[in-house]
């Protein structure tokens, strides 16, 4: 698979992620007994972050310095919120 390729599924599967765990988080808030703004507030940053990683993933490759830092963003994110390497 070429580099290019790779850098939009990593964005897509990335976007996904993210604004699934926003919903998660929303979800959450919404029911919770005592919610607090700070749980709104980050599922609505991961929704942000989602919905800008969706955007840039099908037009990566004509943005090419974008596409590093929403890669370099999405993999930090990722290890820091969902364990990992």
């Amino acid at each position: 698979m070429d580099r290019a390729r790779r850098i939009r599924r990593l964005l897509a599967s990335s976007a996904v992620l993210f604004t699934s765990a926003a919903a998660s988080v929303i979800m959450h808030a919404a029911v919770a007994i005592n919610p607090s703004a700070a749980q709104a507030f980050i599922g609505f940053v991961l929704f942000l972050l989602g919905a800008s990683l969706a955007l840039l993933a099908p037009v990566a490759e004509k943005f090419p310095a974008a596409a590093r830092i929403g890669v370099a963003v999405a993999v930090a994110l990722r290890g820091y919120l969902f364990g990992g390497n």
